[in-house]
């Protein structure tokens, strides 16, 4: 709702709670419903896998922040090939 009333066009969706640095895709899943229908949506948080990507560009995200899945990787580069295969 602020995001409609401030007429935001770039929107990012954290799906991390940061009070209790839970994740979970729903959240993106959910926030999609409402999205302005000219944004760009970036999901942040919690994707793991090139299966979450896909699922998320079919649902309206164009964009997409990989944080954690990379930082934790013993081979970043590998994961993030794994990621865009």
């Amino acid at each position: 709702e602020r995001v409609n009333e401030i007429g935001s066009t770039l929107i990012g969706v954290n799906n991390r709670n940061l009070k209790t640095f839970e994740v979970s895709l729903d959240v993106a899943r959910e926030m999609i419903k409402s999205a302005p229908p000219n944004a760009i949506m970036v999901a942040e948080s919690g994707l793991k896998t090139r299966q979450d990507i896909e699922e998320l560009h079919g649902i309206g995200y164009s964009g997409f922040l990989i944080g954690e899945t990379l930082m934790s990787s013993d081979d970043p580069a590998a994961e993030l090939r794994k990621l865009n295969d």
